[in-house]
């Protein structure tokens, strides 16, 4: 009996309207990932590398920093000069299972809080969901990105939105962030991750309940919380929001942010419990879900916490 041969990994540089969307130089890394790319796996040759070269040469070649890009029925303002895009042209395909989630927690005329947007690929899923009578909430302390957002949210026209660029905290103040250069996806405010290289900016932090008007907001409220090592912080500075609107947060558990934080794997879980939160799915396994108690903490993925007991 023959096997099944592996399905051929399909990457950003096999769609022709993306590409055709990219600057000069982008067309001729899209080529060379072509050409190169493993297809049972995805990986590309010596393309983080390449990717390298075409940042530190962007401004010789006259490369933008950003463009807007067409995957499939979605289009999005990226930055060019961040690898993080990489990603998100896959979020943009909705290749994870946090659409699915998104689809079954989201309705039309509902309210999506994204914390630590990035660049937006997430508020962008979740404006087609929520439509017109919705309302799309951006936070990014990342000044650039968080424009991006608002371009991009704004081109929809279909959709309520607000950016925030700011990061959301335990207390009102300023903090340093550090952006490393490898990606904005890491960036974070306690310290570079180790070996690497980084800059640095200084954001304004202030408390959820007190900067966002989430008592106007409509419908029902679903938060996804990416802050690299800030959730707890999150947490505490959103009691009331918590309290009052219950929203289901889709979250990353990681052991390695949370030791960037100087936290252990379980202090996130345990500030979700005393929020009320003490039901969590797994992503591809969602609306079944499990206590804290029986949740693995020794591995990074993303999962979902809902308010109540299990």
């Amino acid at each position: 009996m023959t096997a099944a041969p592996f399905p051929a990994v399909r990457g950003w540089f096999d769609d022709p309207v993306l590409v055709r969307d990219l600057p000069w130089s982008w067309r001729c890394y899209a080529g060379y990932s072509r050409t190169v790319v493993n297809r049972h796996t995805g990986m590309v040759r010596g393309g983080s590398f390449l990717f390298r070269v075409l940042r530190r040469a962007a401004p010789f070649l006259a490369t933008p920093r950003a463009a807007r890009v067409q995957v499939g029925a979605r289009a999005a303002w990226v930055d060019l000069r961040d690898q993080r895009c990489l990603w998100v042209f896959d979020e943009l395909r909705g290749a994870g299972p946090e659409v699915g989630v998104l689809k079954a927690l989201l309705q039309p005329g509902d309210t999506f809080l994204d914390v630590g947007a990035n660049h937006g690929s997430f508020a962008l899923l979740a404006a087609e969901r929520v439509a017109a009578n919705g309302m799309v909430v951006a936070v990014e302390p990342q000044p650039f990105l968080a424009r991006l957002i608002e371009r991009s949210l704004g081109d929809l026209g279909t959709v309520r939105f607000e950016v925030h660029a700011i990061a959301l905290g335990d207390a009102e103040g300023t903090l340093r962030l550090h952006l490393p250069l490898h990606g904005s996806g890491a960036a974070n405010l306690f310290r570079p991750p180790t070996a690497a290289r980084s800059r640095g900016t200084v954001v304004p932090v202030h408390r959820a309940d007190a900067v966002l008007n989430w008592r106007a907001w409509p419908g029902k409220l679903v938060v996804k919380l990416d802050v690299e090592g800030s959730e707890v912080d999150f947490l505490r500075g959103a009691r009331a929001l918590l309290a009052h609107r219950r929203p289901a947060i889709l979250f990353e558990q990681s052991p390695e942010t949370a030791r960037l934080a100087g936290r252990t794997r379980r202090d996130l879980i345990t500030a979700l419990a005393a929020a009320g939160y003490r039901r969590f799915a797994e992503l591809d396994a969602f609306p079944v879900t499990v206590s804290d108690a029986g949740l693995d903490l020794t591995r990074q993925r993303n999962l979902v916490a809902l308010w109540g007991d299990a």
